[in-house]
């Protein structure tokens, strides 16, 4: 990857960059168009007429981009950090108002509801004086100058194997996401609960071209009424063999489905939800004072991948 040089700034002083979604951006003839993964390849995309790029079935101009293409672009991350009454956000756009949400149940007293487990959501009005936008452009070298390797090589049996080396060492109430950097709808979330690990993997509603039959053909619970994602389970604690199954069926989740091309590609976001007492139990103070509280972000570098700046 290219070197992490930032440019930042903070409001009033907004960039011209503030009216782009959060996202993977080319420039392409002195102009930002969006880069996403497109199957085995990328995709640059704009609203707006531009040479060389040809219209969609949804209105749209794009130019098609395969691995090896020659097509030198200055490429970058746009994203946008932000805080609200002391509380760390993640937010997809600088553009009011600002759908804002954190994995901090802090959040739930200033107004956010939960949306999910862990995910608490708010909208804020741009002109709040406690809410705080810093937005950043991180270069990103070319992707399609790099063969994938989606094709079981020893790259993706060593993340498999990290996994594995992960969820050993998790401890309870710790929730943990793994998503592609350029793409981050393709994701597999996991939660550890006494007794078990949960693994969840997002349907065709939320990643279009995801090929649902490899979710099914790999071991993964189709979706239903009360549970909306693909699920798994494992109990807990298991065989090492138990953990491996476990661990190829996510990677056959953001490989094989979601056509994520490397595991270069993903990033983690982790935190431990608040310890909660049972149902049915009654502790005494002492014991509650000993509660713990939670932790807003968890370091796993077994994972070896690299943290995401999302909260």
């Amino acid at each position: 990857m290219a070197s992490a040089k930032r440019r930042q700034s903070r409001f009033p002083n907004r960039p011209a960059s503030t009216s782009l979604a959060a996202g993977t951006y080319a420039m392409y003839d002195g102009v930002e168009v969006r880069l996403d993964r497109k199957g085995q390849g990328w995709e640059l995309w704009t609203n707006e007429r531009t040479v060389g790029f040809t219209s969609d079935e949804r209105g749209r101009y794009v130019r098609r981009i395969a691995v090896g293409d020659p097509l030198e672009l200055e490429c970058f991350r746009l994203e946008y950090h932000a805080s609200y009454r002391g509380i760390d956000l993640a937010v997809g756009s600088a553009e009011g108002p600002v759908m804002a949400w954190t994995s901090d149940s802090r959040s739930l007293a200033e107004g956010f509801k939960q949306v999910d487990r862990g995910e608490y959501r708010k909208t804020i009005p741009l002109d709040d004086p406690d809410l705080r936008i810093t937005t950043s452009r991180t270069p990103i070298a070319v992707p399609w100058a790099t063969k994938p390797s989606n094709d079981g090589t020893p790259n993706w049996n060593d993340f498999r194997d990290r996994l594995v080396d992960t969820f050993r060492k998790t401890s309870e109430r710790v929730i943990l996401i793994i998503a592609s950097d350029m793409d981050p709808k393709k994701y597999v979330q996991f939660a550890r609960e006494a007794g078990r690990l949960e693994a969840e993997a997002p349907a065709a509603d939320v990643v279009a071209d995801a090929k649902e039959w490899v979710l099914s053909d790999a071991g993964w619970m189709r979706p239903g009424i009360a549970q909306p994602n693909w699920a798994s389970s494992l109990a807990l604690p298991a065989l090492t063999t138990e953990y491996g199954a476990f661990a190829e069926r996510c990677v056959a989740a953001l490989r094989d489905a979601y056509g994520v091309a490397n595991p270069d590609e993903l990033r983690y976001r982790a935190w431990r939800e608040a310890e909660r007492m049972p149902e049915g139990e009654t502790w005494s103070a002492k014991r509650v004072d000993r509660m713990d509280r939670g932790a807003p972000v968890v370091e796993l570098p077994a994972l070896r991948l690299r943290r995401s700046r999302s909260h």
